[in-house]
C-alpha cells in the first residue's frame, strides 16, 4: 500500500477537493441529521469546516495512489474553530430549516458542551490542549491503520509539548472511531447520549477521549 500523509495548506489544491469527497463518503450516513434532511448541503458544511481547519490549525490527508482516503483536522493550543464567524458556515446555517436550528441550539449543542466539560475538565475558555476536530476515513479503506496514522499527527504534537498544562489531546469520538483513538493512547473520559434529530429514528452516543502526556487532569482540578 503506497500510503503517504500530506498537509493541506490551501483550498486551491486537489488534496482539498479530495478531502471534501473523503469526508462526504466517511460520514454519508450522517448527512440527513447534520443538514436537517437536506443532504445537498452536506459538502457545503464540510467545505466550511475544512477551510476553518486550514485557517486555524492543520488539515492532513492520507493519500493512496493519488486518492485522498482519509482526513484529519486538528488544532494546537490556543486555537479554536468558531463556525458562526466563518462566512461559509454562516451561509450553510441560514439554509437550515427552523427545526434543525432548534435541535442544534437546544439539544445537540448543549449536550456536546456538557460532554466536553465532563470529559476534558478544562476551565471555561481554556484552550491549553490539542484538539481533533474532524477524522474520517473512506469506508472502503477502513481497517488498514489509516485512521491511526492520521491521529498520530496530533498525538505526536502533544507528545512534543513541554508545557504540562497543554500536553494533552482531546476529541469527541463516534462509536466507530473509538478503537482507533484507543490504539493511539487516548482514554475514554465521558460518554453522552445526544437526542435524535427530527430526521433520525434514534439518538446517538458521543465519547470524550483524552491523551495525556502528563497528569493533566490534576492540573485543572
Amino acid at each position: 500500500m503506497d500510503l503517504s500523509i500530506k498537509e493541506v495548506r490551501t483550498r486551491k489544491t486537489k488534496y482539498f477537493d479530495g478531502a471534501i469527497q473523503a469526508l462526504a463518503e466517511a460520514f454519508e450516513t450522517d448527512a440527513d441529521f447534520v443538514t436537517g434532511g437536506n443532504p445537498s448541503l452536506f459538502k457545503e458544511v464540510i467545505t466550511a469546516y475544512l477551510g476553518m481547519g486550514i485557517s486555524e490549525g492543520h488539515v492532513d490527508v492520507a493519500v493512496i495512489n493519488h486518492e485522498v482516503v482519509g482526513v484529519i483536522c486538528w488544532l494546537e493550543p490556543g486555537k479554536e474553530i468558531k463556525p458562526m464567524k466563518d462566512p461559509g458556515y454562516a451561509a450553510f446555517w441560514e439554509k437550515l430549516c427552523p427545526q434543525t436550528k432548534k435541535w442544534y441550539m437546544e439539544d445537540a449543542g448543549p449536550n456536546m458542551q456538557t460532554l466536553r466539560n465532563e470529559g476534558f475538565k478544562l476551565p471555561a475558555g481554556c484552550l491549553d490542549r490539542y484538539a481533533i476536530e474532524i477524522l474520517g476515513v473512506k469506508p472502503k479503506n477502513r481497517g488498514k491503520g489509516i485512521g491511526g496514522m492520521l491521529i498520530r499527527q496530533c498525538i505526536d504534537a502533544a507528545k512534543r509539548e513541554i508545557r504540562p498544562e497543554a500536553a494533552m489531546a482531546c476529541v469527541i469520538s463516534t462509536d466507530i472511531a473509538m478503537s482507533a483513538y484507543r490504539a493511539q493512547g487516548m482514554e475514554l473520559r465521558a460518554t453522552k447520549h445526544i437526542p435524535r434529530s427530527p430526521w433520525s429514528t434514534e439518538g446517538y452516543d458521543r465519547h470524550a477521549m483524552v491523551y495525556s502526556k502528563f497528569n493533566v487532569d490534576m492540573l485543572h482540578i
